[in-house]
């Protein structure tokens, strides 16, 4: 079982999205453990006061030391209360962090001895002192800047669910799936009817011969990452696949290339 113990101001953000998809089986199955703590339970004020004006001015707030700092230390204190083997990692979501991605939520989601504290920071930031004393590691979804952690958390929570084991109905939907197969995006895929609106379905998917389609999907995802994602196509093998590639979608018809979603300006760009 997979244990996120995740410090929060607003708990009530996640009520929804954690009871929908997989990521509710796999809570509701046991598989996946959420525990929330709010910082505001450790202050002692009356306005249970969590956030304070920066020194030296600046906009907006910051999110203050000692309800974080207690908050943590209340969390490892009920781990090593329980006496088990399990290291616990603190993680704070934030820009400055890096960058999350496909093998990040592999290795979390398929990782279960390993109990983790993640800070949802929110306002302008989080108390640096805290971060330099009780952080392990920063994480970011993407180069932009959210209202607070508790988005970024639940697009971590869904990428991971997918690799926890039993979580899935079909355990092989986690591996054929784009990132999956060297940094490829994933090929195109179809239902009936086979032909509308000037797009055909190409006719070697059709064909039921196993290693032909095979093939031919692996040389549509390099064709669709080279298009839509050229930024993917470090491996060395993958590139060098690509001019078979280009052959191969040439050999489609007009209609078949564009079912692909591809168009054929678009291998004549490959090409150069």
């Amino acid at each position: 079982m997979l244990k996120i113990n995740i410090i929060t101001l607003f708990p009530d953000f996640f009520d929804s999205p954690l009871k929908t998809g997989v990521l509710g089986r796999a809570i509701s199955s046991g598989l996946l453990k959420l525990r929330f703590v709010n910082p505001r339970d450790f202050t002692e004020d009356v306005h249970k006061t969590v956030d304070d004006t920066p020194f030296g001015g600046g906009d907006g707030m910051v999110m203050m030391y000692e309800p974080l700092k207690k908050a943590v230390d209340f969390l490892l204190t009920s781990q090593n209360k329980s006496k088990k083997e399990v290291k616990q990692k603190t993680i704070y979501l934030s820009p400055q962090g890096k960058k999350w991605d496909y093998q990040k939520a592999r290795e979390w989601g398929e990782k279960d001895n390993e109990e983790k504290i993640i800070i949802c920071g929110r306002y302008a930031g989080v108390d640096q002192r805290f971060i330099s004393e009780y952080v392990e590691e920063e994480i970011s979804v993407g180069d932009y800047v959210l209202t607070g952690g508790e988005t970024a958390l639940l697009v971590i929570l869904d990428s991971i669910s997918r690799f926890i084991k039993g979580a899935l109905g079909n355990e092989s939907s986690a591996v054929n799936e784009s990132f999956e197969q060297g940094q490829l995006l994933e090929a195109p895929q179809w239902t009936r009817p086979r032909e509308i609106s000037g797009y055909k379905i190409p006719e070697i998917v059709l064909s039921g011969h196993h290693k032909n389609i095979k093939q031919f999907q692996y040389f549509m995802s390099i064709l669709i990452t080279a298009v839509k994602r050229p930024d993917l196509l470090s491996n060395n093998v993958i590139k060098k696949n690509l001019p078979e590639a280009i052959n191969m979608a040439e050999s489609l018809s007009k209609e078949e290339l564009k079912s692909c979603g591809l168009l054929p300006e678009s291998l004549n760009l490959l090409k150069q």
